[in-house]
């Protein structure tokens, strides 16, 4: 492989960078095959036109289809001006299932309402003005790069057989003048917006033939705004070297992940294989990255991103709900379309197929919106996806978190335990049973918008099921998400003075911070990962979100039980709040009183609050979930108080994945003011019951806690200083 690459910058070099001839990973062909490329190959239409024949899900996909190709009069008389998004929307959806029935059944009918309406697009293009438009056809960054990859999509299957030289000169200006439009999309880096505008250039370029565009696409631009970061670079930087997206949620990671799975199989279908191209990892700022995370040597495949999360789920799929994610279970990836349809394609990976398989059974056909039809073809994409995907059904499939690997270049897994280290995050899991206790940790940077000001978070997993909860909000728009939502006590860590964390510490109105706004670094510190026995352990620390204050906590997880063993140590005297969110009702003990956590962001969210009863030192706290006791042994630091609060939650709105009720969360708080303060607390079942018994040590000395079982008493010694 050549070397040029990773010294060229945008920066320094923008038009070598911007030359044809410039391809240091030999991707771009100098043909591109015949139509179709784009949405679907000829072996597509081939081997769909073979299932219709015999397959009845093929059958009522297609009958789907048809069904949604209905114009409904839409292009009966010019499409209006002033444009109407949603009409324009349903115009192009129309468009593509019109232009795609026809590749597969030949009728004409098709063929006509396509051309009809493309030429209505046209004409509509024709009289808009490109320069004072605030938008192409639809509105929206998102919205707009989707309609552009259709208007690709559209063309390349009216150019199988053939176009009026009139038509095919119309057609190719509406597709050109996508380039000012997706030109105006401001996310030019490492976001999932560019990640989106990408697909649609990519299906433009293909569409049209354009090398120019395509190298572009992959390689990256000069717009107006600024350099336009292409595909490549997002696959050597914005995918992590432990395989996880750079923005640090579940949900985004999929999202993002499914515009490179469109990206990487339209672009297969033109005979570039990004799939299994070994790229070289970052190692310098392309002028305006969004994160720092650089490195180290290697390369690295597209693959990791769709093993990562198999990693970050415990045992039986669960996720953590941490950062926006509103992915509660792997099964619940079906949402982002044949994502793991077409990684199986690519790399006959066995555990894709076993996750695509347990994803049919958790999903009962009759509970399905569209029965007799794959979960991966649920979504509003289903009808024209059937068409695209190449197997019709997938072995049974295997998955062992017992084996030792590397996740990409950097994720280790060993003894059933996983570390992120560029993510930031450990989970350990008490066994590889769906029921094994487990415990998800976040120690990584703010970097992103998307996350939340929860450094040191902690999920837990009990008896198959996730105990520990998040906020729950109906989304962006809701008034709650800066005063709850994006606050630190929302989540399952220490708040110190009643503020969030950097970088939500100043008070400001927005939910978007991170710490690359204000130019500093909130990463937090691995100190301690041993998974070298039954017993793993993980300890990190955090220096930089509460200034003078020092955040460390050591997670230890045994076959039935959870140990957490918290230390906060400041430079001054400090209010000092441990704060757990357990998914179930806490009962109000005999004895409590009612207290007012005040008026400050996230406390005010936690009423009606009680003062619970502590006697020598320690408390059990109990809840069901899901019918399933569990309890929370605390031992409270001398002068401490323990509040149990209500909080926000939303009615019903499952999360993604997510099969049993939605359960109302309880806030349990152990406060604390002073210098330093050492919180103990041990999650367990009721039916394997767990309480701390001894705890010997300071927040800044050696610390030993000795837990009893029905089993016996296990003594763990977790010195201050590692070696």
């Amino acid at each position: 492989m050549k070397k040029t690459y990773p010294d060229l910058t945008p920066r320094s070099f923008p038009d070598q960078l911007q030359s044809p001839a410039y391809d240091p990973f030999h991707l771009i062909p100098r043909v591109l095959p015949d139509h179709p490329r784009v949405l679907v190959s000829a072996d597509c239409i081939r081997r769909t036109r073979q299932r219709l024949k015999r397959d009845g899900w093929a059958k009522r996909c297609m009958h789907r289809l048809l069904s949604n190709c209905d114009a409904k009069g839409i292009f009966d008389r010019p499409l209006p001006f002033p444009m109407d998004r949603g009409l324009n929307n349903n115009a192009l959806g129309i468009l593509e299932r019109n232009a795609l029935a026809f590749a597969l059944n030949g009728r004409r009918v098709h063929h006509e309402v396509t051309l009809h309406g493309m030429r209505r697009m046209a004409d509509l293009i024709r009289r808009r003005d490109p320069v004072t438009s605030d938008h192409f056809l639809v509105g929206g960054n998102l919205n707009e790069s989707r309609a552009i990859g259709v208007l690709g999509h559209v063309y390349d299957l009216l150019a199988i057989h053939g176009l009026s030289a009139a038509d095919d000169r119309s057609f190719r200006r509406l597709l050109e003048t996508t380039r000012l439009a997706s030109d105006r999309n401001t996310h030019l880096t490492c976001g999932n917006h560019n990640s989106w505008s990408l697909v649609g250039r990519i299906s433009i370029a293909l569409a049209l033939g354009n090398r120019q565009w395509l190298h572009d696409a992959l390689y990256g631009c000069l717009c107006p705004a600024g350099w336009r970061y292409g595909l490549i670079h997002q696959l050597r930087h914005d995918i992590l070297s432990d395989g996880m997206h750079w923005e640090r949620s579940f949900g985004y990671h999929y999202y993002t992940l499914m515009a490179f799975t469109e990206a990487a199989d339209m672009l297969a279908n033109s005979g570039i294989d990004i799939w299994h191209a070994e790229l070289p990892t970052l190692k310098q700022d392309d002028t305006k990255d969004l994160h720092r995370a650089y490195g180290p040597e290697g390369l690295k495949c597209l693959k990791a991103a769709y093993d990562a999360p198999f990693y970050m789920a415990f045992a039986n799929g669960d996720l953590s709900l941490l950062h926006d994610s509103g992915l509660a279970n792997l099964r619940g990836t079906y949402i982002w379309g044949i994502v793991y349809d077409k990684a199986y394609e690519a790399y006959q990976d066995p555990k894709y197929a076993g996750l695509l398989n347990r994803i049919e059974r958790d999903y009962p056909d009759s509970k399905r919106a569209c029965p007799g039809v794959p979960m991966s073809l649920q979504s509003h994409r289903g009808d024209l996806d059937f068409a695209r995907v190449r197997h019709e059904r997938y072995p049974a499939g295997r998955f062992s978190l017992k084996r030792d690997t590397l996740v990409s270049l950097s994720g280790e897994h060993r003894s059933g335990h996983t570390l992120f280290p560029v993510y930031g995050a450990a989970v350990l899991r008490g066994g590889d049973s769906r029921t094994a206790p487990g415990a998800f940790v976040f120690y990584g940077p703010h970097s992103a918008g998307h996350q939340s000001p929860a450094a040191l978070h902690l999920d837990v997993q009990l008896g198959g099921r996730v105990v520990t909860g998040v906020p729950r909000l109906k989304g962006y728009e809701d008034p709650r998400y800066l005063a709850w939502g994006r606050t630190t006590t929302a989540f399952n860590t220490v708040t110190i003075d009643e503020r969030s964390m950097f970088p939500y510490d100043a008070g400001l109105d927005s939910i978007w911070e991170c710490d690359h706004w204000r130019d500093a670094i909130s990463d937090g510190e691995l100190v301690t990962f041993n998974p070298d026995s039954e017993n793993g352990l993980v300890r990190v620390r955090n220096t930089r979100v509460y200034p003078g204050v020092c955040l460390d906590r050591s997670v230890l997880i045994a076959p039935h039980y959870v140990l957490d063993v918290y230390r906060v140590t400041a430079d001054s005297i400090r209010q000092i709040d441990w704060t757990s969110h357990v998914c179930g009702r806490v009962p109000v003990p005999r004895g409590s009183s009612a207290v007012r956590l005040g008026r400050a962001r996230g406390f005010c969210h936690l009423k009606p609050a009680y003062r619970l009863p502590v006697k020598g030192g320690s408390l059990n706290v109990c809840w069901e979930t899901d019918s399933i006791p569990y309890g929370l042994n605390l031992q409270v630091p001398r002068g401490g108080r323990v509040v149990m609060a209500r909080e926000p939650t939303v009615e019903g709105g499952k999360c993604l994945g997510e099969l049993n009720p939605v359960q109302e969360q309880s806030a349990v708080m152990v406060r604390v003011r002073g210098r330093s303060a050492l919180f103990v607390s041990v999650w367990s079942t009721v039916a394997a019951p767990a309480v701390v018994l001894k705890v010997t040590g300071t927040a800044g000395t050696d610390v030993t806690v000795d837990v009893g079982t029905r089993m016996g008493r296990d003594r763990w010694s977790l010195p201050m200083r590692v070696e």
